[in-house]
């Protein structure tokens, strides 16, 4: 490792390996380099691997990287239950409450009547006909949101095609004022999604 090319590395394992020999060798110079291959694509694949490199060694700004591309995981699944089980504690809950943090960050701004006055308020009114409306599909499409936002954090999934597929999406935009000859729809769909892609951008993006 002293004044030889710098191999690239294919894989965590040969990463993993290039930092151990570079730490029993008090090598910063390599180890410096082999840092600054760890947020290359390959790498970022695999974001919570990644984080806990990441955080073992010490390399903060490299975590933070990780911590956000870690949003497209459900933390709970059983499948990266090994990989959490190698963090510290602190780590470990970090990552947790930035997950949870998004989640109920989210659910917050959704619940705003300022937000979405037309189906948070105590009372809603048709705009049309003067008659008070049931938000009760309204009520149904944040508690699916929520629930999302739960198991992919990253909350694409809310504003992307996935969601217009859900039976709660359907029957939201589908929602009119029920008294005879109005037929006005509830909410804007448009107005409605816009609102919710801007709650998601004001979310924290990483630890």
């Amino acid at each position: 490792m002293c004044g030889l090319e710098m191999p690239k590395w294919d894989s965590f394992e040969q990463l993993e390996g290039a930092i151990a020999l570079a730490d029993k060798w008090d090598a910063p110079g390599p180890l410096s380099v082999i840092r600054s291959a760890v947020t290359a694509p390959s790498f970022i694949a695999d974001p919570l691997r990644l984080y806990v490199l990441a955080t073992r060694c010490g390399w903060q700004e490299e975590a933070k990287i990780a911590s956000t591309h870690t949003l497209t995981l459900s933390l709970y699944d059983d499948i990266h239950q090994e990989q959490l089980q190698r963090l510290a504690s602190k780590d470990l809950m970090t990552l947790f409450h930035f997950h949870r943090r998004r989640r109920d960050e989210f659910k917050t701004f959704v619940d705003s009547e300022e937000a979405f006055n037309a189906g948070n308020g105590t009372q809603c009114f048709c705009p049309g006909c003067g008659e008070e409306m049931d938000n009760h599909t309204w009520r149904e499409l944040k508690f699916r949101m929520f629930a999302e936002m739960d198991r992919r954090p990253l909350g694409d999934t809310l504003i992307g095609l996935d969601m217009e597929e859900w039976p709660e999406s359907v029957g939201c935009w589908n929602a009119k004022c029920g008294k005879d000859g109005c037929g006005r729809l509830n909410y804007n769909k448009l107005t409605t999604l816009r609102d919710i892609k801007d709650c998601i951008e004001r979310l924290p993006a990483t630890i």
